[in-house]
Parts: structure tokens; sequence; C-alpha cells
């Protein structure tokens, strides 16, 4: 999300255009979970939905989530190295940073969604407080070592189960049907508020044993980037940029042909392979684009996406607010909706948040849940107060 970077008005652009483009996965992967509550149990696609639910696994499903994992690694230490610049302490700021993160994160599942994400980077995050000081070597090695476990978890369970899909339910989704089996978000809104936060309260065991193995090494993989000057001295390391991009792209062919003949056969991915790839595509997808914001041409034609980007807490969390008011007032049945529709929906949201978030930055600084978050973690502060200009 938004964190301040440094007392200069110049923005590390590249960031706030792969956080915009992250952001667009995002709202893709979250689009079908939010119309359709059981999705992931859902299996029965047909004529063209089929083709559209292969197409989320290979090239969107798990890998803008693993981006914004990255960026927020990034963030973390970018904001950490501000504040002690300005000889404050970076633990105390970030911390709290984190503690109201959680707390939106937390409001977000209990009146819009049980999908969030914030809450989870705000729990899982208080782990970079102790590898702000460290060498990039260091982060690294832990990140490949905590990366090996999760890998070697979930190839040990891909590969001891009989079948690649699960098909149990979440009593999570029972409160969205009314009595004539419709399903709407806002039937007996007090009862889904009770189920998300059940849902919520049972999640955190798995969140804070499973969670951290794949959700830490990527961060540490941000920071350690961040310090080794990536975003600020991409043209130092454009081979080795190139390198990365071409071998997880070859590394991903064999994942997509094994994807294709899985779900030819069971009208669904592993969710194993679909792991990998995440990883692997979304390597890949930021290897490209610090590619392209290398060519003058490329950097203009992607840079509508940095005011999505630097707004990107606000517009994530109004994905939630459009979207549930739209299928709660106005579609009778959200199961009705095909899957083909859905990605359509996305674009015309996402033109609209683009559009938005330009206005909204050609008049302030901010966008206004950034401004609320920076109020809320700086407070009365007079040395963070006017001197933060540049954000990612």
């Amino acid at each position: 999300m938004n964190l301040p970077l440094s007392n200069t008005k110049e923005r590390i652009i590249s960031i706030d255009i792969i956080r915009g483009f992250a952001l667009i996965g995002i709202f893709f992967v979250n689009i079908p979970s939010m119309f359709m509550p059981d999705f992931y149990y859902h299996f029965e696609y047909v004529g063209i939905d089929r083709f559209i639910r292969l197409i989320y696994d290979m090239f969107i499903q798990t890998k803008f989530y693993t981006i914004f994992a990255f960026l927020f690694g990034v963030s973390g230490f970018y904001f950490m190295k501000s504040i002690e610049k300005k000889g404050l302490s970076p633990y105390k700021f970030f911390s709290r940073r984190l503690a109201w993160m959680l707390i939106f994160g937390v409001i977000h599942i209990l009146f819009l969604w049980a999908g969030d994400i914030l809450h989870t980077y705000a729990l899982l995050g208080f782990v970079l407080l102790l590898f702000y000081k460290s060498s990039v070597k260091k982060m690294l090695i832990w990140a490949g070592c905590l990366f090996l476990i999760y890998f070697s978890l979930e190839s040990l369970v891909h590969f001891a189960s009989d079948n690649s899909t699960n098909e149990s339910s979440s009593n999570l989704f029972t409160a969205f049907k009314n009595e004539n089996g419709e399903v709407n978000y806002y039937y007996h809104f007090f009862e889904q508020m009770k189920e998300r936060w059940n849902f919520f309260l049972r999640s955190i065991p798995y969140e804070i044993s499973v969670f951290p193995f794949e959700f830490i090494p990527i961060f540490l993989v941000g920071m350690a980037s961040a310090k080794a000057g990536l975003f600020t001295n991409t043209s130092t390391y454009l081979k080795g940029i190139k390198t990365v991009q071409y071998l997880v792209l070859i590394a991903s062919v064999p994942f997509f042909v094994l994807m294709v003949q899985e779900y030819v056969h069971h009208q669904i991915t592993s969710s194993y392979y679909v792991f990998i790839t995440g990883k692997l595509l979304a390597t890949f997808y930021v290897c490209t684009i610090l590619r392209l914001q290398q060519i003058p041409l490329w950097e203009k034609r992607l840079s509508f996406l940095a005011p999505l980007g630097k707004m990107a807490f606000t517009n994530y969390l109004t994905h939630s607010i459009i979207t549930l008011a739209i299928v709660s007032f106005f579609i009778k049945d959200t199961f009705s909706i095909a899957l083909w529709m859905q990605p359509l929906y996305a674009i015309i949201i996402i033109i609209l948040q683009i559009q938005f978030s330009k206005y909204i930055l050609s008049k302030w600084k901010y966008g206004p849940l950034e401004y609320i978050w920076r109020l809320l973690t700086y407070g009365r502060n007079k040395s963070t107060s006017t001197t933060f200009t540049r954000e990612m």
C-alpha cells in the first residue's frame, strides 16, 4: 500500500506502476468470489466459463497477491528508512502503521468481505522489523529457507493427495442464501457479519502457522530488493532482470502444460500448479514492467497505472464497497452472473477508478484513505506532518 519514502518530491514511478498493475489483477481475482461466495467450491463451469476459469488459474490466480506481498516488503524498507532519516524510531511508526492496517482489514472483513488480505499483511508484517538492519544476503537466505519449507509442504500435500480438488464447503457462505436459494450479500446482513467474524477467528491459527512460510519470504525479497537499489538503480540490474525474466517464463511452460491437461480431465487445475506458477509469473510480470520502464515510449504508455497504484489503499477497499453495493441492490441472485461477464465488469470499474485517482491526485497530494491512514500513523508529529511528500 502507499507508504512514505523520503522527503523529496520525486517518486519511484515504477513502483506506482507495478502496484497499479497488481491492483488490477487483484480485482480480477476477487471479483468471482464477490459474485459467487463459494467460488473455490463451484466447479461446474460450462461453455466459455470453462475457458475463462483456466485463464484465471494460468495467468491471474495467486500471481498478483504475490506481487503485492513483494511490494509490501519494498514499502516497509522505504518507510522505515524515511522515518529513521527524521531521527525518529522506524520500529515505533512502522508498528503503528501495521496496527492501523490490521484494524482496517478487520473492519473490511466484518462489514464487507471475508477475502481481505490487509489483516494478513499486517499480522505478518511485524516480522520485517527484525530484518530492517539486516544485510541483503541475510534477507535472501532467510527468504530462501522459509520458502523451501513452504514449497516442501505444498509438494508433500500435493503428491500425498489422491485428488487435486477441494470439495469441502464453508459455513461462511450459507448465510448468503435466502429462503429461495438465491445468493445475495445483504440478505440477513447481521448474520453474515457474525459468519464473517467467525470465519476470521477460525482462520487466524492457519494464517499464523502456514502463511508465514509463504508471505514472509516474499516480504523479505521485496525488502532486500529495495535495499539493494533495484528500483532506484534499475539500469544497473537490467542484465540480471532480463535473465530472471526469461528463466521464470521458461520454467512456467511445463506447469502450464500440466494445468491444461488436468483441466481437460477434471475441469479444474491443481492448486499446487497454480501456486508454483503464481510465484514464477509474478516474477515475470515485475521483471517485464521494470524492463519496459527503461524504454521512454513504454514508460509513457504505462504511466496511466501510476495514479491507480498511488491510491492503492483507497482503490482496494472501494473495490469491495462498490461491488457489494451493486450486487446487493441491483442483482437478485449473484450466482446468475456468468464468469465471463465478471472481468468485463472489473474493466469498467478499473477504468472509472483510474479516472477517479487522476482527479483526486490533481487536487490533493493523497487519496482519502491514504490520508486517513497517514494521519493515524503519524498523529500530529511535526517532523512527519509536512515533509513526507514522496510515496510508493
